[in-house]
This record gives structure tokens, sequence and C-alpha cells, in this order.
């Protein structure tokens, strides 16, 4: 199958099995890490809440869809959860996805805050499947 991204948020129809590239990094809004941790910005119980994010439009959430085996990244461990460090050229998703992006789903699984390693478990238990979903996040 091929590979492909889309937005979301988009409300577009797309043919399928066509590529659909990852939205770009904007200038304004929310585009560091260090601005979401510093933001006084608070969830219903007065505290912040990393999933606010998620409806800050400035904020791109897409899907990437990548084939079965090695992924070809290298991801950290960040508050918010894996966030990619550098991709490999060779890598099935390079130019889907970029360093900086965090990966917030791989699948069903939700991991928003997940550490690097366990996110690991969670990629090498679907390594096999045909297809996977990731869904990015672009701050």
């Amino acid at each position: 199958a091929p590979i492909e991204s889309k937005s979301i948020r988009s409300e577009a129809s797309s043919m399928p099995g066509s590529f659909h590239s990852p939205p770009q990094k904007r200038e304004y809004g929310i585009t560091y890490e260090r601005e979401l941790l510093n933001s006084n910005r608070t969830s219903g119980q007065g505290t912040f809440n990393f999933r606010n994010i998620f409806n800050d439009p400035k904020n791109d959430l897409y899907q990437c869809h990548a084939p079965s085996g090695p992924l070809g990244i290298v991801v950290d461990t960040t508050p918010l959860g894996p966030r990619v460090r550098s991709l490999n050229p060779l890598s099935p998703i390079f130019g889907l996805i970029s360093p900086g992006d965090v990966i917030v789903g791989v699948d069903e699984v939700d991991t928003v805050g997940m550490e690097a390693g366990d996110f690991w478990q969670v990629v090498s238990r679907k390594a096999n499947q045909q297809e996977r979903f990731l869904t990015i996040l672009r701050i």
C-alpha cells in the first residue's frame, strides 16, 4: 500500500492511495515545547493540561501511514510524548514527518506522555502489521 499522510482536521476529500504532504511549520503560534511547558493556559481544574494543545488551531494534527518494518526514526522522551529527533533518509516515512513532531498515537494506542522506551515497545509489537497509522502533532 502507498505511504501517505493526511491532515485529520482537513475537510477536503481525497483519492485513496494519494499522498498528502504534512502541514508546514508555522512562523506564529506555539512552536516550541518550552512555550507549552511555560504556558499559563489551564484546564477546567485550574492546571495546565497538555491535551489542550490538540484544540489549538495553530497546531497541526495529522495521520501518517507507515508500512511494516522499521520506521527509521530516533525519538526522545518529552512531557508531550515521543518527539522525533531525527529520521534516516531511507526511512519509509521520510518527508512525511519532521524532527520536532510529537507522535501522539500508534494505531489505537494513545502515546501522549509516553516515554520513548514504552513507545518502541508499542511500535515493535506492530512492526509486522501490513500498515500502521501514526498520529502526529506538529507544534
